[in-house]
């Protein structure tokens, strides 16, 4: 059995996430694949992980978050419709369901009286397009 990480650039739109699919297709003992946020697309462009950050910054100051979530999950978007997961019956609810996820974690730690250790200590896996894209 092998583990794969691919980090920000690996993942950083539809294209490098198909190679990575090729790649883990290509060797049945990549058995387990790790993916960080999606990174630079060109040099102006804004780091997810940068984004994420923005948006934990701005809920701790109880400010809003809404125009970095946008942003955050178009990200995601443009990946999910580029794969043509948004075509494909068994991927539809993909993007939903990351914007039900980050939209959560922004609601509870936006929460009155969340602190820093209570926004970090909620975590958890949401999925990916990566994970999907890779299953058709």
């Amino acid at each position: 059995m092998k583990v794969c990480k691919f980090g920000g650039s690996s993942v950083a739109d539809d294209v490098q996430v198909a190679k990575i699919c090729d790649i883990i297709a290509a060797d049945p003992a990549r058995r387990i694949v790790v993916v960080s946020a999606p990174g630079k697309r060109n040099k102006q462009d804004t780091k997810v992980t940068d984004l994420l950050i923005a948006c934990a910054a701005q809920c701790l100051e109880q400010k809003d978050a809404q125009e970095l979530l946008d942003a955050i999950i178009e990200r995601y978007a443009v990946i999910y419709r580029g794969l043509g997961l948004d075509k494909n019956p068994e991927t539809q609810g993909v993007l939903d369901e990351i914007r039900a996820d980050l939209t959560g974690r922004a609601v509870y730690g936006c929460h009155e009286g969340r602190g820093r250790g209570q926004l970090r200590a909620y975590r958890g896996g949401s999925p990916s397009c990566t994970r999907h894209a890779c299953s058709l």
